[in-house]
């Protein structure tokens, strides 16, 4: 933990561009996403953002395999949630990763229309909401910038779209 430039708040602070970043933790219980789910953390972005991202990912992993030295961007998740901006791309993402239920192999679905980030150097809330239901909404400093249907508003991603779509930046899986 450091201490965020001109404030005494305490946080994650990366001093390198377009360098990999990350911090784990297994959680203390498995959670049920059926009976909803809520993801909410703040980010400053305090030298702007050129190429990069900051968000949270949720892996895959129980924790005997959890091992956080082998993590990269390649491991395993289920969710991954936050802003992200390099070349055209200036979204906060939402995908998730799964089983398809009728081939068994991993599919992505991305949020098909996603809000665009916050382009300034202040502190922005980013929260995640997913009803039991399945209504998904997507909220920036407490105001819903998405608001949708978990089944209706996520798009197939294939392995090989995604890195046609990714050639261009500095990471193939960002």
């Amino acid at each position: 933990m450091t201490a965020a430039k001109h404030t005494e708040d305490q946080g994650l602070f990366v001093d390198t561009e377009a360098r990999h970043y990350g911090v784990s933790s297994l959680l203390k219980e498995p959670f049920d996403p059926s009976e909803g789910l809520v993801v909410q953390y703040e980010a400053t972005l305090q030298e702007g953002l050129e190429c990069g991202g900051a968000y949270l990912k949720f892996l895959n992993t129980d924790e005997k395999a959890f091992n956080p030295d082998a993590l990269d961007g390649d491991s395993p998740y289920t969710l991954m949630f936050g802003p992200d901006r390099c070349g055209g791309t200036d979204k906060v993402h939402v995908i998730f990763r799964h089983a398809s239920p009728k081939t068994g192999e991993v599919e992505e679905k991305h949020l098909a229309d996603p809000p665009r980030m916050p382009g300034d150097k202040l502190p922005h809330l980013y929260g995640l909401a997913i009803t039991p239901a399945g209504d998904l909404t997507v909220k920036i400093d407490g105001e819903a910038v998405f608001e949708g249907s978990l089944f209706l508003s996520l798009i197939h991603i294939s392995r090989s779209r995604r890195y046609s779509l990714c050639r261009s930046r500095w990471s193939p899986y960002h």
